[in-house]
């Protein structure tokens, strides 16, 4: 959600600039069954695709008319600055005593008795950090950092990270922003010998081991903001189809062509991305 009201000059009947309000709930990232699971040449190579990180970034545009003014000041946020999931993790230490009793030279018996106890902590399994400036805009980037605990790949199919808000006050200079949020899913190496080795060929050696899905929403101007946004709202042109990519055996990964659409003052596009560097 996003909400625009002008600041009136003290000085005169005009406009400086802009309250900004903006609220964006990525309320679901999710991946479909593991394309591993179905795939046994994929899977003797590894496992994916899931979840490896995810960005959410909100970007002034400038009025090129007025270069070298500042686009904007922050007056409220950026929440959410800290991510609270934490996963407990339990881990047993040991300790252990012994006796040694020697009878008939040569002959020793031993006993050893083991006690411990158990060690509780907590780790965060996304780890958030929070970038930008008054020139770049902000962005909240989640990356997975619990990979040496969960050994289970599937545990990163879904990812809720919930809302992102701040509060602006643009300069005349602020023309408008973009919303984009990219979500990058991986396929982990797991061969030994490949991961090891990454120039080996193998029966995948065009597979895309990163991809990024990404969309973006530029709001082009902030005149008539709130009506444009709720004509926005209301439109089926927001409301997107799956843009399918597909894998084949000794192949390049082939990517649908996005629908990108318009309304009003309001661009909307999708892409996807690929890397076929192994990691």
């Amino acid at each position: 959600m996003a909400n625009v009201d002008p600041v009136p000059d003290p000085l005169s009947d005009g406009i400086i600039g802009n309250n900004l309000n903006f609220s964006i709930d990525v309320n679901d990232c999710r991946m479909g069954p593991m394309l591993s699971d179905n795939w046994p040449s994929l899977r003797k190579l590894g496992s994916g695709y899931f979840l490896d990180s995810i960005e959410i970034w909100v970007t002034p545009i400038e009025d090129k008319s007025m270069p070298n003014i500042l686009l904007y000041e922050v007056k409220n946020g950026p929440w959410l600055q800290q991510f609270n999931n934490d996963i407990d993790i339990s881990k047993v230490q040991e300790g252990s005593f012994g006796a040694s009793i020697s009878g008939e030279p040569g002959v020793a018996l031993n006993q050893v008795r083991r006690n411990g106890h158990e060690i509780k902590s907590t780790t965060k399994e996304w780890e958030l950090t929070v970038d930008g400036s008054c020139s770049t805009g902000f962005g909240w980037i989640y990356q997975y950092t619990a990979e040496n605990l969960h050994k289970n790949f599937n545990r990163r199919r879904n990812f809720a990270p919930g809302k992102h808000s701040c509060h602006w006050e643009t300069s005349e200079a602020m023309s408008g922003f973009e919303i984009t949020i990219t979500q990058v899913i991986c396929c982990k190496i797991t061969d030994g010998w490949r991961k090891l080795k990454p120039n080996t060929k193998s029966n995948l050696t065009k597979l895309c081991p990163k991809m990024s899905h990404t969309i973006k929403i530029t709001f082009n101007s902030l005149d008539g903001f709130n009506e444009n946004f709720e004509n926005l709202l209301k439109s089926k042109k927001s409301r997107k189809d799956l843009l399918n990519v597909t894998l084949i055996k000794n192949a390049s990964a082939q990517i649908e062509d996005p629908k990108n659409s318009s309304v009003g003052d309001t661009n909307i596009e999708r892409s996807v991305t690929k890397s076929n560097i192994y990691f």
